[in-house]
């Protein structure tokens, strides 16, 4: 009987058991999918923000909750950078398809933020 490898879960037959082709498709499939970075672009709306905690949570379909199964880089546009840096806007925290963003002070504008992610292996 076949086993899943730990890492990537990939479908592991036993030297007994017969070519599965479907098995064999879905591993290229799960490789496939995790050989580049997905990437998105959201946008903090400056009337989105959380006074009293200087919060906005954004939906990004595909983030994890668990921080050690993807690398995340949220950086904000060339056209964005400037009041992000003023501002103080950083990725603060992540959940199941969102992010939350922090900042020292309320933009006035909308930030767009440019979101790439990956899955990876922790090994710390």
């Amino acid at each position: 009987m076949s086993t899943l490898t730990p890492n990537l879960g990939l479908i592991k037959p036993e030297l007994t058991d017969a070519a599965d082709i479907t098995a064999m498709n879905a591993n290229w499939d799960k490789i496939d999918a995790m050989s580049i970075p997905r990437m998105t672009r959201v946008t903090l709306a400056s009337s989105n923000w959380d006074s009293s905690t200087l919060t906005q949570t954004v939906t990004v379909n595909g983030i994890l909750a668990d921080d050690t199964k993807q690398l995340i880089q949220a950086v904000p546009m060339p056209s964005s950078m400037s009041v992000a840096i003023e501002s103080g806007v950083y990725c603060s925290a992540q959940s199941d398809n969102s992010l939350t963003f922090i900042c020292t002070s309320i933009p006035t504008v909308d930030i767009t933020i440019s979101v790439a992610y990956q899955d990876a292996i922790y090994v710390g």
